[in-house]
């Protein structure tokens, strides 16, 4: 389980060394903001959350020289918030102007084509087992999940959509040994699969 509330001290301290060394206007601060940033999101905190992605953001957009990925990652940050406060369209419009996102233009059936995708590739990664995910990264894929449930629970009538989610983050769960959440998930998506037959 990823303790956001514990990034949160971690990365102000990086961000006033940064602060320090390479002063306030740098690009080097832009870690620590989108740290702060992704772990505001992790404790539902939006405005704070909102507040870090944007400093980052006018960081980045006053470079001369920016890394792909620092804006990859600001990006993904920017579509993970607007997906948890069930801005969908923003959310996918942020993730498509990540490198590594879906390049679709924003309307709600995209919107449920990206996700469906996105729950596509879990299961793929989940089933052939060979890519090791870090605390971080399994704490952005359940993240990322939860999202795609609680989306799938108010725009979808199917029953299918969030059992199919509940299973993915079962087997996420199974696979990095939470065997009670894999338990619960599991159980939910058996339920959930019931009420299709």
């Amino acid at each position: 389980m990823a303790q956001y509330d514990l990034a949160i001290p971690a990365a102000l301290q990086a961000l006033r060394f940064s602060m320090d060394v390479y002063g306030q206007d740098s690009t080097e601060l832009v870690p620590s903001y989108l740290l702060l940033g992704e772990a505001s999101i992790g404790l539902k905190q939006y405005t704070a959350a909102e507040d870090y992605l944007s400093l980052a953001k006018w960081a980045v957009l006053k470079a001369i020289n920016c890394e792909n990925r620092i804006r990859s990652q600001m990006h993904r940050n920017f579509g993970l918030l607007y997906a948890s406060r069930g801005e969908y369209d923003q959310a996918l419009s942020q993730l498509a102007l990540d490198r590594k996102g879906p390049k679709i233009p924003g309307k709600l059936e995209q919107v449920t084509t990206a996700f469906d995708k996105v729950v596509s590739i879990w299961k793929s990664v989940l089933k052939e087992n060979e890519e090791i995910l870090d605390e971080a990264q399994q704490a952005e894929a359940v993240q990322m999940l939860t999202t795609i449930y609680s989306y799938r629970t108010s725009n979808m009538t199917s029953p299918t959509g969030p059992a199919e989610v509940n299973f993915v983050l079962g087997q996420l769960h199974h696979e990095y040994g939470h065997s009670d959440r894999a338990r619960d998930y599991a159980a939910k998506a058996l339920e959930g699969s019931i009420v299709i037959f």
